[in-house]
């Protein structure tokens, strides 16, 4: 689910089983980028930078269906 901030900003969130993850996105015409804002069940840890395995490949799937969709344009 990808809910608009402003222009340049959207929150991504993920409800997988027990799992929630949120991701900003900030873009522009050129460039995007995916940071994490906050979870759920994940184990994060910010002190030792970690957070569950699952997590990455959650990202990277996200970053290729964005890939997909500018690629259309």
């Amino acid at each position: 689910m990808v809910k608009k901030v402003d222009d340049n900003t959207a929150l991504a969130t993920l409800h997988l089983r027990t799992h929630t993850a949120v991701v900003e996105i900030k873009h522009d015409l050129k460039n995007y980028s995916i940071r994490y804002k906050s979870s759920i069940n994940l184990r994060y840890d910010q002190a030792n930078n970690t957070i569950h395995s699952n997590y990455n490949g959650w990202i990277t799937n996200l970053n290729n269906a964005i890939k997909v969709q500018l690629n259309g344009l």
